[in-house]
């Protein structure tokens, strides 16, 4: 039998993806799917509204030689239990920050995968990453609806 804890703080109702795009320049391409190099930025955004929190991340995803440039926007969306108390609970306040990007990371991962392999070019294939860092702009960049 499976134990699922009945206290869960948070969970995610699903990722979206409202815009997303991207070009490859496939004159310009001289260099195997192993020897490309991509710059990504990520730039984190949240809202508040009762027990909901919209996460949307902005990533922006550049192969270092030109031959590719991608800007996609997802959206995860997450539903608080019923008793608590997000937006004045410091402790789940500081965990949601910090874990919210990295469940909804993989996701986007995925996408930009199965989106560029459907394209006819090389699948990119976006390595894991520490999101740490984005927890200080997520909260900085989280407004609350009442």
């Amino acid at each position: 039998m499976i134990n699922t804890p009945t206290n869960q703080e948070f969970r995610l109702l699903g990722v979206y993806f409202p815009k997303s795009s991207f070009e490859f320049n496939y004159l310009a391409i001289e260099k195997t799917p192993h020897e490309r190099s991509y710059n990504i930025s990520i730039d984190p955004k949240g809202l508040i509204s009762k027990k909901r929190f919209k996460l949307s991340l902005r990533i922006n995803l550049t192969e270092k030689s030109g031959t590719f440039k991608g800007d996609f926007f997802a959206v995860g969306d997450f539903e608080f239990s019923p008793d608590s108390d997000i937006a004045n609970h410091e402790s789940i306040n500081n965990l949601f920050y910090l874990n919210a990007p990295a469940i909804v990371f993989p996701y986007i991962r995925s996408f930009i995968a199965n989106m560029s392999a459907q394209s006819g070019f090389d699948t990119i294939h976006i390595p894991t990453l520490n999101l740490t860092s984005l927890r200080d702009e997520l909260k900085k960049n989280t407004t609350t609806e009442v």
